[in-house]
């Protein structure tokens, strides 16, 4: 059996996303950041606020592309290695004027990601497991 559009076989064993793609949809259109724990392709974790712009497909893979606060640049996050989302009510840099119609300068976001407000976590991430819950908490405590 083939796909209809592609002609190719449907693909298999594809990893679930972790995270509710409908709220990371709804924090790019409302501007507001996202507090990840994302595992890296070696395994490795860490932990990141970000500034969700988009999500992209590449072959069978979701990805968001974010600004990264620790990286001070764009990333692009495979959606199937986040452990753990917490969905902030902070809004990022510039926001704001968007959802108005006007953009923030390059150097308003610049200077506004060096002195972050404090964010606060969702609550609906209750559901999550433990270890996911702690690691967005240390995550968060730790800003």
């Amino acid at each position: 059996m083939l796909e209809p559009v592609t002609e190719t076989p449907p693909a298999r064993n594809l990893a679930a996303d972790g995270l509710d793609m409908a709220r990371v949809r709804s924090q790019i259109h409302a501007g507001r950041k996202i507090a990840l724990c994302y595992r890296d392709e070696q395994g490795r974790e860490s932990e990141r606020i970000v500034w969700p712009v988009t999500v992209g497909y590449l072959e069978t893979v979701r990805h968001l592309i974010a600004w990264c606060e620790l990286r001070q640049d764009f990333r692009s996050f495979r959606t199937d290695r986040v452990t753990a989302a917490g969905f902030l009510d902070e809004r990022y840099p510039g926001a704001a004027e968007r959802a108005a119609g006007e953009m923030a300068t390059d150097a308003e976001c610049a200077q506004a990601a060096k002195c972050p407000a404090e964010p606060r976590a969702d609550p609906s991430t209750s559901g999550r497991r433990a270890v996911q819950k702690n690691c967005l908490h240390r995550m968060i405590a730790n800003r």
